[in-house]
């Protein structure tokens, strides 16, 4: 098995245990956070995940190889999960897609927080807060990737499967939205659709 598909099934597996991984940010709280606040946020999981590959323990359930993953997913999930009107993303990506490159787990990693986002968005079990700021997980990814989809062909296909997702924002989601930010609230599949045929000349194909 290779690497990058050792790599995949690891993040399958945390996808299918999601509640048991998954830490939920709200999106109100981290943007009143500063760059060296929301920077120490991530250097936090960065070493968690640099003690896990250092040690391992036969006992466990996971390989420190999920663990430590895991431990830059979430770091990945903060970085998304904060509105980004002063363009604070850019700043904060390049250290935590580092470490998740050295693991060649960035792109899967992008594509399992997409598919978190679209699920979670209309999970009616989660605080309305937390199903508003996957809105923002899924229109940061598609914000930040946007240039990079034409030489990506991993990125190219979650920006696909946002767009054949064809989410519809629940009316609850969109009045949080709407109450405390000034964003013009959308569906991520429409502008996802937009963006792969303006820059790549692609149609939704797929029909109702």
């Amino acid at each position: 098995m290779t690497r990058h598909v050792r790599i995949l099934s690891i993040l399958v597996g945390l996808a299918l245990s999601l509640p048991s991984w998954s830490e939920y940010f709200k999106y109100n709280e981290l943007q009143i956070k500063d760059y060296d606040e929301m920077l120490s946020m991530v250097r936090e999981r960065i070493k968690k995940s640099n003690k896990i590959l250092k040690g391992s323990n036969p006992d466990a359930e996971v390989t420190p190889d999920q663990e430590s993953v895991e431990s830059l997913r979430q770091g990945l999930l903060l970085v998304l999960s904060r509105p980004n009107q002063d363009n604070m993303l850019a700043k904060l990506m390049p250290e935590i897609r580092k470490e998740l490159n050295g693991l060649n787990a960035f792109e899967d990693s992008i594509d399992s927080l997409a598919q978190e986002a679209l699920d979670g968005l209309n999970n009616t079990k989660l605080p309305v807060v937390v199903r508003s700021t996957y809105w923002f997980v899924l229109e940061n990814i598609l914000s930040e990737f946007k240039p990079e989809i034409r030489d990506k062909e991993d990125l190219k296909k979650t920006f696909v499967k946002i767009r054949d997702a064809k989410i519809e924002i629940p009316k609850d989601v969109k009045k949080d939205l709407k109450l405390r930010s000034m964003f013009k609230v959308e569906s991520p599949s429409d502008r996802a659709k937009r963006i792969l045929e303006a820059l790549l000349g692609e149609k939704d194909e797929k029909k109702n």
